[in-house]
């Protein structure tokens, strides 16, 4: 009997615990077969939402692309501006060049003259101006100068200026309330240009030209004359807020130039001449 029950307990042990290993296999095969199951209907339901990013991107990358292409094409477009911008003033200062060029030949060869040229032209100033008198280039019935002047000049000689009634006002002042303090500037070019604007209202038909302070030379350039340039950008701007025309000279004179006397801020007779007048004359299309 005792044989008997250690022949069955063997033929436990050999058949059910392979039985019950194979089961766990076979469960753990099952669930495995059930996770790769759950992770492609995963898949398969993602695949949709990765579909729609990667279009997103495309037309991101289509619009980023379409961007460039017109930031370049703005760019381009933007410098041929500029270039054409440059050649139109590169050939209207050639021209305005070959004007002056020709100017002065007639004025040398005796077929006009600036007197010719100026008349009914009033031109108001410093000791700058008052050149043009000493050179006997121009007379008293042009000039309105007097040598060391300042806006208290320009005010007393309202009077005679409107009792010239010209046609053209040119006014050439501040070399000699010369500054680099902007508080300084702005009171000159406040007093300037109320006196310009009680002048145009008593003459309205008049045109005011407000000529820029020529350079002085670079020895010169110092302290209170190191930057006429910003004192002039101040003239500028007082004239486009008033419609007066600024005359420009800062290209004239510069520098080392033989066109300045001993002292480098007056100047010869040539420069009135060959430049300043010549200048004045082109510019208004005299």
């Amino acid at each position: 009997m005792k044989r008997y029950i250690i022949k069955a307990i063997t033929i436990l042990v050999i058949i059910v615990f392979p039985l019950f290993g194979l089961v766990h296999i076979l469960s753990a095969k099952g669930a495995e077969a059930e996770s790769a199951l759950a992770a492609a209907s995963l898949n398969s339901s993602a695949a949709p939402s990765e579909s729609v990013d990667l279009s997103a991107v495309e037309e991101l990358d289509s619009h980023s692309v379409a961007d460039i292409e017109k930031k370049i094409s703005d760019a381009e477009k933007k410098e041929k501006e500029k270039l054409e911008k440059e050649k139109q003033k590169a050939k209207l200062k050639e021209a305005k060049s070959k004007r002056v060029s020709d100017l002065i030949k007639k004025v040398q060869s005796g077929e006009t003259s600036y007197r010719q040229l100026l008349k009914g032209t009033v031109i108001a100033g410093d000791s700058l101006m008052h050149g043009m008198n000493e050179y006997k280039i121009l007379d008293s019935s042009y000039l309105v100068t007097k040598v060391s002047a300042n806006l208290k000049h320009l005010k007393a000689s309202v009077p005679t200026i409107v009792n010239l009634n010209p046609k053209i006002l040119v006014v050439h002042y501040g070399l000699n309330n010369m500054s680099t303090n902007d508080t300084e500037i702005k009171n000159f070019v406040s007093v300037y240009e109320n006196i310009l604007k009680d002048l145009h209202g008593k003459l309205p038909g008049t045109k005011i030209v407000v000529s820029s302070v020529f350079n002085v030379s670079s020895e010169k350039a110092t302290g209170r004359y190191k930057d006429i340039a910003h004192f002039n950008s101040k003239l500028n701007e007082m004239c486009k807020r008033n419609g007066f025309t600024y005359l420009d000279n800062s290209g004239l004179i510069s520098g080392k130039s033989s066109y300045y006397e001993q002292d480098g801020m007056h100047v010869i007779k040539k420069f009135y001449t060959e430049k300043f007048l010549p200048n004045l004359v082109v510019e208004l299309g005299l």
